[in-house]
């Protein structure tokens, strides 16, 4: 609390009582009371209804004025806290604004910027070749720590500063995997990792490898190899795939004291960063083609809870390898049917009948979609009007006709951008509950300049509802 404003409050409200209210009340009951007393006397016996007239008027003129006193209190009382809250709020945004300029001041004095890389650590990397069989796809952007014997120093400093490392690979578009850290974590997760990739298991069907641990993954990883290696540690990153054998860069630590350790991250992080491929969005090239030219950005787009869900359970490459020797499951992936219930729900019964759960206007976008199997071109939307119109009344508790026209206008409107948002909705509604790989024959795709549409084959889907 402020004391301060507090103070500052009760001070004007008490010059208001003081040169307001206390010289009202004084001036009438001195007219009342004191300058008419005489006459009041006299006219007591001389004229009674004057009297009772005068009598009337003043007594009416206090209630007034004490009305107006009690009416000027509350409102002052009434008002008050949120005037305290207030000078109370613009305080505290004060003092966190100046507690954040201080920390920045305080970094910076303290920020020595980094020496340059050393040139013995820019050398090139080897070539570690996979068979093609590998029990996941790799991926470009994860960096795997790797080593075919235990290394002490790397491992302890890698331990110590996982973190710091992390965020360095991370500002460079790259995921940095430490075998360790990540059986850790999915540990820590159980089943739900799994059932993430594979939504049709239960818990019934997923069992435990107590006995796994770094040395047997790696060993895993490494019994693909085209040829005998021995890794004293290093950095491993997929390059590429030729002639059914996965390429993989493979960056050898040769400096194993404490200091020289992250400039070798340095060197290695400086270097995948010139290759790193750069992304850009063309613009619009009409107005027209506003909706249809930002589809794949803007209805990939995840709200940051989903986004954050989507992170956590979401694991390719390396990771569904740690994932697959930590448990033991069937991996086989099938496609569950799509029901609609009379009452308008989605359910898929073979994930173990999951819901889908949607708001009333994106459920009405996905229904139109799945009514048409070869898909919609966006700039022909406003021919489905009526249509998705009958849709979202049947969906839609909302009374106000204008106020749902007014939504679908926006909806099939190509020159907006609201068709894509409401795409982006149904697409959180499944991948929220399991992977894009899955999800992805779900909700609605497509290219630029071609029909969008639901790519899930339409024997699958029943339709309970009218």
């Amino acid at each position: 609390m402020n004391l301060f404003a507090l103070i500052s409050v009760g001070y004007i409200v008490f010059c208001l009582l003081c040169s307001v209210l206390v010289p009202c009340l004084r001036h009438t009951w001195k007219s009342m009371i004191f300058d008419k007393k005489d006459g009041l006397i006299k006219s007591v016996f001389n004229e009674p209804k004057v009297i009772e007239k005068k009598f009337f008027k003043e007594v009416g003129m206090i209630i007034i004025v004490v009305l107006l006193m009690i009416i000027f209190l509350a409102l002052v009382f009434l008002t008050m806290p949120f005037c305290i809250y207030w000078l109370n709020r613009s305080y505290k945004t004060d003092k966190e604004l100046q507690k954040k300029h201080e920390e920045f001041e305080r970094k910076w004095a303290e920020y020595v910027p980094e020496p340059p890389i050393k040139k013995e650590y820019l050398r090139p990397s080897l070539v570690i070749r996979l068979k093609d069989d590998l029990p996941f796809m790799p991926e470009k952007e994860q960096v795997i720590y790797i080593e075919s014997e235990y290394n002490k120093p790397l491992n302890d400093y890698i331990s110590r500063e996982y973190a710091k490392i992390l965020e360095a690979f991370r500002y460079d578009g790259y995921t940095f995997i430490y075998i360790p850290m990540s059986i850790k974590k999915h540990k820590k997760l159980g089943y739900e990792n799994v059932k993430y990739l594979y939504p049709a298991l239960n818990d019934c069907d997923i069992r435990s490898n107590e006995e796994v641990d770094t040395r047997c993954i790696t060993e895993n990883l490494l019994s693909f190899s085209t040829e005998p290696v021995s890794l004293t540690g290093g950095l491993m990153r997929y390059a590429e795939t030729i002639d059914n054998e996965h390429h993989f860069r493979y960056f050898q630590f040769t400096n194993f004291d404490e200091g020289e350790i992250w400039e070798q991250f340095r060197a290695y992080i400086s270097v995948v960063s010139r290759l790193h491929p750069l992304f850009s969005l063309s613009k619009p090239e009409t107005p027209e083609d506003i909706a249809d030219d930002s589809f794949s950005y803007a209805a990939k787009q995840l709200i940051d809870e989903i986004r954050q869900r989507v992170a956590l359970l979401r694991q390719t490459g390396i990771s569904e390898l740690v994932i697959k020797s930590l448990f033991t499951f069937d991996d086989a992936q099938k496609l569950s049917r799509l029901t609609i219930t009379k009452d308008y729900r989605i359910f898929l019964p073979d994930y173990n009948n999951l819901e889908i759960c949607m708001t009333p206007l994106p459920k009405a976008v996905y229904f139109l979609f799945l009514k048409h199997p070869d898909g919609i071109l966006f700039k022909y939307l406003p021919d489905h009007r009526a249509e998705l119109m009958n849709i979202y009344k049947q969906l839609s508790n909302r009374e106000k006709l204008p106020d749902m026209e007014k939504s679908i206008d926006d909806v099939i409107d190509p020159t907006k951008n609201a068709i894509n948002e409401k795409c982006s909705r149904i697409r959180e509604a499944f991948v929220r509950h399991f992977d894009e790989t899955i999800a992805k024959n779900y909700f609605i795709t497509g290219f630029r300049a071609e029909p969008k549409m639901i790519t899930l084959d339409r024997e699958l889907v029943s339709w309970e509802a009218e």
